[in-house]
């Protein structure tokens, strides 16, 4: 909600605060309309009303961006490249790169509006095309003109969606539904819900709110203007020596000419999908036009290796703003982020990746933070030894946890160059740092929080500041950063803290960076909360007992007691949301749980041991989000559901669901009009004609065959017939086959889809043992359709095996072998007749 985040105060105080009022709507309409929800003074009633419109509000132009389905289609690198070639500007490489990159921009749009066109729309009129066409085929009148045109009808429109679901997966940033699913409306609600919270759609300066697109646009570039400026002409630097250098090979390797494999592997490390600068090209685009675009690329390093420095137009970018609450006012609320050129973005990634090697020399050992072989869960540990170091030995210490102030934007250039030269490394790596140093992030935060480290050992060297003695071997400890992410440890005395923040205070001055004291917190251990906060009281910060939170970690906890995995807990539920299970498939499901498993509960995993407990609730999240809850179950519908055989009867009967005259008609409807009646009665439009009434005729023996049962629960459901608990198990399945190896050759593979799906076949003398298997059907009653090809990776083919050749690949290859599913490929897997369904048969028929 834009304006304020609440609808409702006691009128009295007006200190309870609560977002009571909502609407009410249906999710498609946030696929459709750009709708914002306002909230407008309440004056004098406890409630404050609030407005639901659409935003027509007009941003101004929509800068160019390359659209990754464009590689796609098979005329794309032919624009780029002649146009690319046809550009024959003079002057500097990268002033000529920048003139192609701009008139390769120019031809892609032109052949986009042109040739590539509005891929919905395309969508859209070969639907029609193919629906005609199977309207003649009902009626007898189709031609073989036609059926070779429905053919290439079809094949154009795989191509299309596929256009379709590139374009959403960028648009959505969603990566892991390139290996779970195809386009679906999760990823449209994914984008636009993206889009929505990316949104600036109003600034509050100085308690004024402004909304006009004019006024925001101007107030952003004030605001970041004074941001950026440097308060000071001249600040003191670091003096002296360090003790650690980089070596002399370190340095000439930093220096050496540029190679076309060093930056094609930086090209290659880059993510193709990342948000362009403003010449509009990611990284994908230069992947796929590198044959032809090397040459100038390798031109250009050439030239800034002996001049060290970059055409104005390759340093530009944009500065995008990425709220940081949920419902940002202020700017300060936003977290800007420079979006850069790929030409830049290259050289930048030469140059971290050269960098790389020399960098964890000269770094403390106290920095985990972009440092080969160093990991943020060594902080962590450490951290939380330290803790446990002092509750065993019932020693007294504090905790000072340090918030930097946009540490990105406040950074003082001269402390960074400063410290690079006393780090060793050369004067012209120096000025090459210098032209590039605006998007060096890492560069800057590791160089700079190193400035605060030299400080702290120089304190504890001359005994300014004890900081902590660990250990039988005195082993003393002051601080441990992960970038500017800092925690400083220290004994539970006044002089300490006194100490410590005349050190911040020099950091501050030497470095241009702000200490944000009322986000900064200090706990201690063995520590009475009363002096706690005189503690608190000297640094001017928060105070907090333990346990505080380092690195998104819990730190001085107990990883046994199920409140530390809270927050776990919670991130799994919110990213196996039911909203999106409802709009993913199967596939995409079981691929976002193991994208939700790999990247939330590992990290908690590396440093705690997971209680049962957990295990057993995250294991229902999963299951809940993969089957559905009891509470979501839904009745199946008679025509659009897959509840008899592969398809749903919309699919084999196509002719009578066009007929319908009732096409949400659930299947207990049905069942409940059977048993009224006596027999199962279709209800149509119109009478039919002589040959559907035969379908029909063939549609009701199928059903009767079916034995639609009634239950007295609530929901629908299906059972397994296989074992008398009606329950699906392995064991049911694999004792109604038999041995595979056995069966005589020529046999195909086949099944109907109500066996479990196959993931994995290992292979062991002469059997076969089935893993991995999943029931085809949630409880809600929907049946996951079986039309899949068994891909075997080692061959790499496309086709129905016989037993014996089957078996004889995967012994080749691999005892134990993994088959993929890949789905829209009608091939069906059985080997007992006894398994096909007689309904199905009959539909065949």
């Amino acid at each position: 909600m834009l304006g304020q985040k609440y609808t409702w105060s006691n009128s009295q105080e007006g200190e309870k605060w609560s977002r009571i009022d909502r609407f009410l709507i249906h999710p498609e309409w946030l696929d459709i309309f750009n709708f914002k929800q306002w909230g407008l003074p309440r004056s004098l009633s406890d409630h404050c009303p609030i407005i639901l419109m659409e935003d027509l509000r007009d941003w101004g132009p929509r800068p160019f961006k390359f659209i990754n389905a464009w590689v796609l289609h098979p005329k794309c690198l032919e624009v780029m490249e002649s146009a690319w070639i046809q550009s024959d500007e003079q002057g500097w490489a990268g002033y000529r790169i920048m003139r192609k990159l701009k008139s390769m921009k120019e031809a892609l749009k032109e052949w986009n509006r042109v040739s590539f066109g509005n891929v919905q729309t395309q969508v859209e009129q070969v639907e029609k095309q193919l629906h005609d066409l199977d309207i003649k085929a009902e009626e007898g009148s189709i031609l073989e003109n036609d059926r070779m045109r429905r053919r290439e009808l079809k094949a154009d429109l795989w191509k299309l969606c596929r256009y379709l679901e590139w374009m959403w997966s960028q648009k959505s940033r969603e990566n892991w539904n390139l290996k779970g699913d195809k386009n679906t409306k999760f990823f449209h609600l994914v984008a636009s819900n993206r889009q929505r919270r990316n949104a600036l759609n109003l600034v509050t300066v100085n308690d004024q709110v402004f909304d006009e697109p004019n006024i925001v646009k101007e107030e952003v570039k004030v605001y970041f203007q004074n941001l950026f400026l440097e308060d000071w002409e001249i600040r003191p630097r670091i003096g002296g020596f360090l003790e650690n250098t980089i070596s002399v090979e370190d340095a000439d390797g930093l220096l050496k000419e540029f190679s076309e494999i060093e930056v094609w592997s930086a090209i290659m490390s880059c993510d193709g999908n990342k948000a362009p600068g403003p010449d509009g090209f990611n990284m994908l685009s230069v992947k796929k036009g590198w044959n032809f675009m090397k040459k100038d690329i390798m031109l250009f390093f050439s030239e800034f290796h002996r001049n060290g420095r970059l055409v104005r137009s390759m340093n530009s970018s944009f500065l995008a703003l990425i709220p940081k609450v949920d419902n940002p006012i202020a700017l300060s609320d936003y977290r800007p982020i420079s979006l850069v050129g790929c030409m830049y973005k290259i050289l930048t990634k030469v140059l971290t990746v050269r960098m790389k090697q020399s960098i964890k020399k000269v770094v403390g050992e106290v920095q985990s933070a972009f440092v080969g072989g160093r990991n943020i869960q060594d902080g962590i540990l450490i951290a939380n030894e330290m803790v446990d170091y002092w509750k065993k030995k019932k020693k007294k210490g504090l905790i000072i946890k340090l918030d930097f102030a946009k540490a990105y934007d406040n950074i003082n250039w001269n402390l960074l160059f400063g410290m690079i030269k006393l780090m060793g490394y050369p004067q012209k790596w120096i000025q090459w740092i210098k032209e590039c140093v605006s998007t060096a992030r890492v560069l800057v935060l590791v160089n700079a929080a190193e400035g605060l480290n030299v400080l702290l050992k120089r304190a504890v060297s001359q005994g300014l500041l004890k900081g902590v003695v660990v250990g039988d071997q005195d082993f003393r400890l002051a601080q441990l950063q992960f970038a500017d992410d800092t925690i400083i440890f220290c004994e539970a005395k006044e002089r300490e803290l006194v100490m410590i923040k005349r050190i911040l205070r020099c950091f501050e001055v030497l470095s241009g960076l702000r200490i944000n004291y009322h986000k900064s917190m200090v706990s201690g251990v063995g520590v009475e909360v009363h002096q706690l906060a005189s503690f608190a009281e000297i640094l001017r910060c928060k105070h907090q007992t333990l346990p505080i939170r380092y690195l998104g970690m819990p730190l001085g906890v107990s990883p046994r007691l199920k409140s530390t995995w809270k927050p776990v807990i919670e991130k799994v539920s919110t990213k196996l949301a039911t909203w999106k299970r409802r709009h993913i498939t199967f596939g995409g499901r079981l691929v976002l749980i193991k994208s939700a498993l790999n990247n939330l509960p590992i990290y908690y995993m590396s440093l705690f041991k997971m209680p049962a407990g957990v295990i057993k609730k995250l294991e229902s999240i999963q299951a809940n989000f993969l089957w559905g809850s009891s509470d979501l179950k839904r009745k199946i519908l008679f025509w659009k559901d897959s509840w008899l055989g592969l398809n749903p009867l919309s699919v084999d009967c196509p002719r009578l669901f066009s007929l319908a005259q009732n096409k949400e008609e659930s299947l207990r409807e049905m069942v409940d009009r059977r048993i009224e009646r006596g027999e199962w009665v279709l209800t149509f439009r119109r009478r039919l004609r002589a040959w559907e009434e035969e379908a029909a005729d063939t549609l009701k023996t199928v059903l009767i065959a079916a034995e639609v049962q009634t239950n007295d629960e609530n929901s629908d459901h299906l059972r397994w017939e296989g074992c008398n608990s009606k329950v699906f198990t392995v064991q049911s399945i694999v004792g109604q086959l038999p041995m595979l190896v056995g069966c005589p050759v020529g046999t195909t593979i086949q099944c109907n889809g109500l066996v479990p799906m196959v993931e994995k076949l290992d292979i062991q003398g002469n059997e076969i043992f089935f893993k991995g298997i999943n029931p085809v059907w949630s409880e809600i009653g929907e049946l996951i359709k079986i039309r899949t090809a068994f891909w075997v990776r080692s061959t790499g083919t496309h086709k129905d095996y016989s037993i014996n050749d089957f078996v004889y690949r995967l012994q080749k290859h691999s005892p134990s072998v993994v088959v993929d599913i890949f789905y829209h490929q009608p091939v069906e897997f059985s080997v007992r007749r006894r398994l096909f369904s007689r309904q199905e048969e009959l539909l065949r028929e």
